[in-house]
């Protein structure tokens, strides 16, 4: 992502690799600053948005994995009907890998 692509300023390797390791960085401090609870109920809403992108069909299709670590995630403290929501994207995924997630 680093480097002297369009409108981007030449960098060097070195340079390039700390910016990145300071993004990640700066966007886990991020995360860890948002509540615990408010964490999980954004989990569980862009797990179900996610689920509602691929009942839709078209455009760019998150993958199973992405739906099933958001349910998970939001499944912190464990709710049965999110845990059944990442369960169910799992098994279809291990099932079918080919297919991807299909509600």
């Amino acid at each position: 992502m680093c480097g002297s692509a369009a409108g981007r300023l030449p960098v060097s390797k070195q340079s390039c690799t700390t910016l990145l390791l300071l993004q990640a960085l700066a966007r886990e401090v991020a995360y860890e600053l948002i509540a615990f609870s408010q964490r999980r109920r954004l989990h569980a809403a862009l797990a179900q948005a996610q689920e509602a992108a691929l009942q839709r069909g078209g455009g760019l299709q998150p993958a199973a994995a992405n739906i099933a670590y958001n349910y998970s995630c939001a499944c912190a403290t464990v709710e049965v009907s999110e845990w059944r929501h990442t369960l169910k994207a799992s098994v279809k995924t291990e099932r079918h890998p080919e297919r991807g997630y299909q509600s």
